[in-house]
């Protein structure tokens, strides 16, 4: 017993050593190919154009509708203009006011903007996801809209003292109404109203600026009883 015991032991550190050896050699690393392939994904470069889109401020959004608004404005059009922007940075869709040229009172920008979206896949999932930049508060009308649509976050550009449904007049985006079912049978099931957050300010003055342009040569399609400042063609 003495001699197989002695004979043992050298055994021990020898086979000890192999395994040390073993697991700390990276030749001999056994990591599954699909965790190298995750692993080369993760610490791929970084997206130039995306990080472009990401580095982009509110200011450099609001641009993008004051090149809307300017645009609506050329086509007679009172001039406000949106773009809806991803969460990746990304313009999802840009529009004017249409309301002029469609004669439809609805044809605010943001309705334009969001039916475009609509109009691609997910698009719902898009707009709940998404942050629109509009060069004028949204009115009531729109206010309300942008709550059943679910767009989470709006940023404009001037206040809208007359009209404004984002604190201007009243504050509809703050209103939260809880999911509800039938009533009685008659009424049918309404999903909730979370709000969305809502800031202004962004290049309020250049807003300002392009529809003290429209109206200081007076709007073309405003009904006579209703015009403040005559049009330049118009006989004395």
């Amino acid at each position: 017993m003495e001699r197989q015991k002695l004979q043992r032991q050298p055994r021990r550190p020898s086979h000890g050593k192999k395994r040390a050896h073993r697991y700390n050699a990276p030749a001999q690393c056994t990591l599954s190919p699909w965790y190298c392939l995750l692993q080369l994904w993760a610490t791929r470069p970084a997206d130039p154009l995306k990080m472009a889109c990401a580095s982009k401020t509110d200011e450099d959004f609001m641009r993008l509708a004051l090149e809307e608004a300017r645009a609506a404005m050329l086509e007679g059009e009172v001039p406000v203009g949106c773009i809806l922007v991803s969460q990746t940075g990304d313009v999802l869709a840009r529009a004017g006011n249409e309301t002029n040229r469609s004669r439809n009172g609805t044809r605010h920008c943001e309705f334009v903007a969001s039916e475009k979206v609509l109009r691609q896949a997910d698009g719902p999932a898009l707009l709940r996801n998404s942050t629109l930049y509009v060069t004028l508060e949204p009115c009531i009308m729109c206010a309300a809209a942008l709550q059943y649509l679910g767009i989470p976050e709006v940023v404009f550009g001037s206040a809208n003292v007359r009209f404004g449904g984002c604190g201007g007049v009243c504050d509809i985006h703050k209103m939260k109404v809880p999911k509800s079912g039938p009533r009685g049978g008659a009424d049918a099931a309404r999903e909730a109203l979370p709000g969305f957050a809502c800031r202004g300010g962004v290049l309020a003055e250049e807003a300002v600026e392009v529809l003290r342009e429209f109206y200081a040569t007076g709007n073309p399609n405003a009904p006579e009883a209703k015009r403040h400042r005559p049009l330049p063609n118009a006989s004395t």
